[in-house]
């Protein structure tokens, strides 16, 4: 398996080095008449205006196409990063995160990089403090592809690999492939949400493991904390953002059989410069051996 991810990478630059511009042609963008009775305003209209017409269905279309690099949807909703839960749209973001459950703690950076109207890779790499030892836990790397892209619904696949890299317990001591799909809604009223549903399999071990994610999401215009928005037609959405995540996994097969864990947060997302949003969160988790314990969490995501 370990062969398996520089062939993802070496053909995801060669799509990249092909990249091309997308047809600019489209109909006039149209605002939803339940978002206007409710204030709310489109961010980036000039940008908007000048997007490709979403893709569909259309699987002939995208694969080489340079990124449409926005933050919101054609209907003006924010598109707003969960704490866990991976999102279904594309875009060009460093996120970095510290958390705490119990006595153990971990910080997290993952890169995440469009590289063409359909495809974005996806790098992670955790540094944890358990019980077990401190260290870099397994790095991951991944290649996202949007399946689905309409004004209000986004469907993507992802394929990722955990890799290794971790000592002793940190890690799952072999290669974890993790295929998944995502999904993201526009419930109206700036409301979304959001899941995920991953299958996780050692490469050795053959140890199989089910994952979900899903999350609930309320935005309202809020100004940059320090500095203001972009005068240009790039504009990043400037929100505070309310965010309720809950997460679970069941192991399917292996020396675990039968265990499952679950985790509830509630979170918050507000914006400190015109392309730096922090965020901060309560989690409560609680599994089959354990008494629930409660943690925190807290980051930024930096749109690139």
């Amino acid at each position: 398996m370990r062969s398996t991810v520089p062939s993802a990478v070496v053909a995801t630059a060669i799509l990249l080095s092909g990249c091309r511009s997308a047809s600019l042609s489209g109909e006039p963008h149209r605002h939803d008449a339940g978002d206007e009775a409710a204030g709310h305003h489109d961010l980036g209209h000039d940008a908007e205006a000048r997007r490709p017409l979403a893709l569909g269905m259309n699987f002939s279309r995208g694969w080489r196409a340079c990124p449409d690099h926005a933050h919101q949807s054609r209907c003006g909703t924010p598109y707003i990063h969960a704490f866990h839960t991976e999102p279904a749209f594309l875009g060009r973001d460093l996120l970095l995160h510290a958390e705490r459950e119990g006595d153990e703690h971990a910080v997290e950076a993952e890169v995440e990089w469009a590289l063409t109207r359909r495809l974005l890779l996806v790098a992670e790499l955790p540094y944890e403090w358990t019980d077990q030892g401190d260290g870099v836990g397994d790095a991951g790397l991944g290649l996202r592809g949007l399946l689905l892209e309409t004004d209000r619904l986004l469907l993507s696949g992802q394929l990722g690999f955990e890799l290794p890299t971790a000592d002793g317990a940190l890690g799952a001591g072999e290669t974890v492939v993790t295929p998944g799909l995502l999904a993201w809604a526009d419930l109206g009223g700036w409301v979304t949400a959001q899941a995920g549903l991953n299958f996780a399999c050692g490469a050795q071990s053959h140890e199989t493991e089910v994952s979900w994610g899903a999350v609930l999401t309320k935005s309202l215009p809020f100004p940059p904390l320090v500095g203001s928005r972009h005068a240009d037609g790039h504009a990043h959405a400037s929100v505070l953002s309310l965010i309720l995540e809950g997460r679970g996994s069941y192991v399917l097969s292996g020396p675990e059989e039968g265990a499952s864990s679950h985790e509830a947060l509630l979170g918050v997302l507000a914006p400190f410069t015109s392309d730096v949003e922090i965020r901060t969160g309560w989690t409560l988790r609680w599994d089959d051996e354990a008494d629930a314990a409660s943690g925190w969490v807290v980051g930024f995501v930096l749109h690139l």
